[in-house]
């Protein structure tokens, strides 16, 4: 068991930051790997970025392909962390969601760093 949680971890890493294929623009981080206790499954613990959702879903079909408007892709793909760190923060500071308290701190205004395409600059 410890050995299918490793190898699911290293698919999948803590932390890093994907995007599932209706929407691009709407990033999930991964919180955690684990198992679903019913089945011994192997699944995927990850929360929206924008309102902080968090959802569980089944590893295997997480990291499955569909076909979406007769196009074949993967479920979710992992997209650069430093991209979509800065339109987490903007989706949670507009978010109906109360911020006091989390880790509001981590989406201060980024110092000379090229993020989402942007160019940000200390003022």
């Amino acid at each position: 068991m410890a050995d299918r949680l490793a190898h699911a971890r290293e698919l999948v890493p803590t932390g890093s930051h994907w995007v599932h294929y209706k929407k691009p623009d709407d990033p999930y981080e991964i919180v955690a790997v684990g198992f679903l206790e019913s089945t011994e499954e192997a699944a995927v613990v990850y929360r929206n970025l924008g309102s902080g959702l968090i959802w569980i879903r089944p590893l295997e079909n997480f990291l499955s392909r569909v076909e979406y408007n007769g196009v074949s892709g993967a479920r979710f793909r992992r997209v650069d962390e430093r991209k979509t760190h800065l339109l987490g923060c903007v989706l949670m500071r507009l978010s109906a969601l109360p911020t006091k308290g989390t880790d509001d701190h981590l989406c201060e205004k980024p110092r000379n760093v090229r993020t989402a395409g942007l160019q940000y600059q200390d003022t």
